[in-house]
């Protein structure tokens, strides 16, 4: 119930079934989502070596799942937004080549998606550190680790981004 609107419960609960099937699929069938470790910014894991991570927007939800170190993912649908409202967001170069870009909301969600996948792995959230990413051709660095960003396959006026701190071994996509 920490969503206002019923389009966004049903979002969190689909994602909730999508952890469920990916655990089953991963062999804990018997962890019980109740049992999720938090982090101090309420980030949600689970104990040993499997990571995971959600997201939701419009008629779009991603679990993902990562066996060989952290992972984020971020969807968003693309919509008119107003660039200057999300400034402190990025550092002086992207937001210039944001504001030079033919189509600023796919150029601004393209680079907002990988911060917030970035962001959401390392654990830490949306804050003024995401200035700090540098990303550039599929990888990023940020706090003095690499990350490895994968576009992530969605429907039209959706864009998506995966983010991994190792080499993306095999993405599987399981529609559901």
């Amino acid at each position: 119930m920490r969503y206002r609107k019923w389009e966004d419960r049903h979002r969190a609960l689909f994602g909730k079934i999508m952890l469920r099937r990916g655990l089953d699929d991963h062999g804990l069938q018997d962890f019980d989502l109740k049992d999720l470790i938090y982090n101090k910014l309420q980030k949600p894991g689970l104990p040993g070596a499997v990571q995971f991570n959600i997201s939701h927007a419009g008629n779009v939800v991603i679990c993902a799942f990562n066996t060989s170190g952290l992972i984020g993912v971020d969807v968003e649908f693309v919509k008119p937004i107003t660039l200057e409202d999300y400034e402190f967001i990025f550092d002086t170069d992207t937001y210039r080549q944001l504001r030079q870009a033919r189509d600023q909301e796919g150029a601004f969600f393209e680079a907002w998606t990988i911060r917030e996948a970035i962001l959401k792995a390392e654990g830490s959230g949306l804050t003024e550190d995401a200035k700090k990413i540098i990303y550039k051709d599929g990888k990023a660095k940020f706090k003095n680790q690499e990350w490895f960003i994968q576009t992530f396959p969605v429907p039209k006026q959706h864009l998506a981004h995966l983010a991994t701190n190792s080499p993306v071994g095999i993405l599987k996509l399981i529609k559901v």
